[in-house]
Order: C-alpha cells, then structure tokens, then sequence
C-alpha cells in the first residue's frame, strides 16, 4: 500500500513538474488544436452538405437569372463559408446592391439563403 501510494506520489510530482514547461505547454496547445479541428471538420462536411442545398432550392428560381448570377450561386452552394459571409455581407445587413445579382435577383436569393440557414442551425 505505502508502495503504491509513493509510486503514485512521484507520478503526480512528474506530471505537475512538466506541466509548466513551454515545451509541453506547445505541445499541448497543438493537440487540443488539433482536436478541436478534427472536430470542425467532421462538423463541417455536414454542414457543407447542407449548404450545397442551396443549388438545388435555387434551381427552379434561377431561369431569369444570367450566367454570371448562376456561377455566382453555384459557387455560394460549394463552399459554407461562402454562403455564411454571402448572408452576413449582403442579406443581414439590409444593403440593396450585389456586384453580379441584381436587386430582385438578390432579394430572392437572401429569402432562400436565410430560409435554409434557419434549417442548417435548427439540426
């Protein structure tokens, strides 16, 4: 019993003595780094599926739209984060102006970004 609780003792002084070293405070820094991405990314590929969705709802909206807007939304569906700055920069902020999407063409398209931006924060 003395045995065990002497071995246990040195483990904790150990532990604790390498706790504060800045080597293993990097090391563990980029572990918990590195876990915390492995976490984002299996996230993400959900929620990437989710928002190539947004191709696929847009669709049968698009047929008055011009190729640039096209490629334009096509692009938006491939990548969450930008669908995400699409609706911080231009749906959330109230501003009339998209470069490549006219002014009913963006109204649509932020109808149909939030509405499915409530859908992927629901789940």
């Amino acid at each position: 019993m003395l045995k065990k609780l002497l071995i246990w003792t040195i483990v904790f002084a150990v532990s604790v003595h390498l706790w504060k070293h800045p080597e293993f405070q990097q090391y563990k820094e980029y572990m918990t780094d590195k876990i915390w991405f492995l976490a984002a990314e299996s996230t993400n590929t959900k929620i990437n599926a989710k928002t190539s969705m947004y191709f696929e709802k847009m669709q049968f909206w698009m047929e008055n739209f011009t190729t640039a807007e096209k490629d334009l939304i096509s692009e938006l569906s491939q990548k969450p984060a930008n669908f995400h700055s699409f609706i911080s920069n231009y749906c959330q902020s109230k501003t009339d102006y998209h470069p490549v999407l006219s002014k009913q063409n963006l109204k649509l398209a932020c109808k149909k970004a939030l509405e499915l931006k409530s859908l992927i924060e629901r789940k």
